[in-house]
């Protein structure tokens, strides 16, 4: 998957305009953010890497830029 499919993924799911996503954009500060929400983008992060991510994992995605990382997105 390539960065553009993912920010019109992300943009879908937080129900906001593509150029609103920004890599330094805190996830917290979506407005339409909360906690199913985050659960939806776990899952979209599990899928897009086809394996299941840790608590780990899931405690550093605080920003955009760490879903892209997180994801292996280049």
């Amino acid at each position: 998957m390539k960065k553009k499919q993912l920010f019109e993924k992300l943009a879908i799911l937080f129900d906001v305009k593509e150029t609103e996503l920004k890599p330094d954009l805190f996830l917290k500060n979506i407005h339409s953010m909360d906690s199913l929400k985050h659960m939806e983008l776990i899952s979209l992060v599990e899928k897009i890497k086809k394996k299941n991510i840790s608590a780990r994992e899931i405690k550093q995605l605080k920003k955009i830029k760490d879903v892209i990382k997180i994801s292996n997105i280049k």
